[in-house]
């Protein structure tokens, strides 16, 4: 049946149908608003939001540079950047909608390759039957409806492009494009990196030799590399809310945890009914090498390594897909190094390839599978169709997924955050939101104190509540974790002038303005603290820096009109 003349016949047709139910099932998401990182990497990112004209600048710095200049980085993508600025130029950055239905034509094109590929490999059936699954697997979710997940998609496509070059040995002109779209993952995102063993490793799984022409991808290799060690700076430490490891005892805690990662993520994809946007500190419990959870991650992991192995001997298809899964995994079990995210769903976007192509090769094998497998596919498909909405906005993904993860900081401190800005976009405070989102930031504190973001968030939440001491404390403790945060300056100098000390308020106006000459807001408060002790030359010169930084904001025109009256200028 799996071999069947009519599926190999209307193969373009069946492709048609799972490319035509893939774009259907994701097409809820062209409802959606922006989300979470699609802030810092796009909407808020300075450099995107130039449009094309900031292509030339987004290759000269980190990922998130266009968001926070000051932040330390080990992510470089200029590539993916580079999408992102197009879209922006094309599309604005109000309307959400044409960035989802690239999103989904993207993955749509990733399916296709996958198709194609796979035929290079296999049989028509069974890359049909590995491509649906695929398209359905509910881990990939969040990289279709999270836009800044297009790395992704981008590094994904190029990859599989590459390997569909590579394999082609009838035309010498794909050998170039091969080496081609392998720089184009590159710089799509770094974790394609340890795949350039996959090419050799598709040498030997078709020739049963190694072929010196893999060497010729130390050219991108090295190329990559450069360009990115001109640009990045060394990053000193990874924060414990990015990465939870970066708070383990030592590299054998490190390393016991890595391994338990890699028992969740084979978890994930057999059993994907808990998803979540985050898995930061504290929601796996940091461990030693006592814990079943390690032991039995490594036993898994020796297990696909011996399978990867005994294709030294005589290559397979197993073998080369036990490759395949280690090496697109490892760097994300932090076992050589820390990343900026303890744990993910979107990094078993590759991997799961693997995944997807040996249940269809154990489908082909055991034909009286394919009932089970349909039921599997449906539930797919219908927990992909659940989840979509969940990623509607950050209100909504944040909700949805605060009962998934309770012990994460930074779903705690999110969720806090979202309702305490819906709690003040009103003009009449909504309390009880309010007196929620203060119990999440204290939740996000017992977990760990030592966030400086989470500290200012929460004293901004007192703010609202009228709570100036708690506020006061709150901005204090943000200071001290973060002595640049030119908005916790800020924060405090209006806490003083509400209290009539400004003395105080434009000490840390100068402050906040010293953290960040750039702050406008800054500038426009310690000018009206000039104007009100009649200092009218500095107030000038603070409201006009203001208004300069800052066109739209009303109350430094409206103080620079009424100085500019003292000094007897129109």
């Amino acid at each position: 049946m799996i071999g069947s003349g009519t599926i190999e016949k209307h193969s373009r047709l069946w492709l048609l149908l799972i490319l035509l139910v893939t774009a259907v099932l994701y097409s809820p998401i062209l409802k959606n608003d922006f989300a979470v990182d699609d802030f810092p990497a796009i909407v808020d990112n300075n450099l995107v939001q130039k449009g094309i004209s900031g292509i030339p600048e987004i290759f000269k710095q980190s990922f998130y540079f266009g968001y926070d200049e000051r932040a330390q980085a080990n992510e470089y993508r200029p590539l993916a950047s580079s999408f992102y600025a197009i879209e922006k130029g094309m599309f604005g950055k109000k309307n959400a909608m044409p960035y989802h239905g690239l999103s989904i034509v993207l993955y749509l094109l990733v399916l296709l390759v996958i198709f194609i590929f796979i035929r290079k490999l296999s049989d028509i059936p069974s890359a049909l039957l590995a491509t649906v699954l695929y398209a359905a697997l509910p881990i990939h979710s969040e990289v279709v409806a999270n836009i800044k997940a297009q790395d992704d998609l981008l590094a994904a496509l190029f990859i599989f492009l590459s390997l569909r070059f590579w394999i082609e040995k009838e035309r010498p002109w794909f050998f170039l494009l091969s080496l081609l779209t392998f720089t184009l993952a590159l710089f799509s995102k770094e974790a394609s990196l340890p795949l350039v063993l996959l090419f050799p490793g598709l040498d030997y799984l078709k020739t049963k030799k190694l072929s010196i022409r893999s060497v010729w991808f130390l050219v991108p290799l090295a190329l990559y590399m450069t360009v990115r060690m001109l640009v990045l700076e060394p990053v000193e430490k990874v924060e414990v809310v990015n990465n939870a490891l970066a708070f383990a005892s030592g590299y054998g805690e490190q390393s016991a945890m890595g391994f338990a990662f890699f028992l969740h993520y084979i978890r994930l994809l057999l059993y994907p009914a808990e998803l979540s946007w985050d898995y930061s500190f504290n929601h796996f419990e940091l461990h030693g090498w006592a814990n079943w959870q390690s032991i039995s991650g490594l036993v898994l992991f020796l297990a696909l390594v011996f399978v990867a192995l005994r294709g030294i001997k005589k290559p397979t298809l197993y073998s080369w897909l036990s490759f395949f899964f280690l090496l697109s995994i490892f760097l994300y079990l932090h076992i050589l190094f820390l990343l900026e995210a303890t744990f993910a769903e979107r990094f078993l976007f590759v991997p799961s390839f693997a995944f997807a192509f040996v249940l269809a090769l154990l489908l082909k094998r055991y034909n009286k599978l394919i009932w089970p497998y349909a039921a599997v596919f449906l539930v797919w498909m219908a927990l992909v169709w659940m989840r979509l909405p969940d990623w509607k906005n950050n209100a909504a993904l944040f909700e949805a997924d605060i009962e998934k993860v309770p012990n994460s900081i930074r779903a705690n401190s999110a969720l806090a955050y979202s309702l305490y800005e819906k709690a003040i976009e009103t003009e009449e405070v909504d309390v009880k939101a309010l007196e929620r989102s203060s119990e999440l930031f204290k939740k996000a504190i017992n977990i760990y104190g030592k966030d400086a973001p989470t500290w200012y968030n929460f004293g901004m939440c007192n703010l609202a509540m009228g709570d100036y001491t708690m506020a006061e404390l709150c901005f204090i403790e943000c200071l001290r974790l973060r002595p640049q945060h030119t908005m916790a300056f800020n924060n405090l100098g209006n806490i003083h002038y509400l209290k009539g000390e400004h003395e105080k308020a434009r000490s840390y106006y100068i402050s906040a303005i010293a953290s960040d000459q750039e702050n406008a807001e800054a500038w426009s408060n310690l000018g009206a603290e000039y104007l009100l002790i009649h200092q009218n030359d500095s107030a000038f010169y603070a409201l006009e820096r203001a208004v300069d930084l800052d066109p739209e904001n009303e109350n430094a025109w409206h103080n620079l009109n009424l100085v500019k009256k003292r000094l007897g200028q129109e």
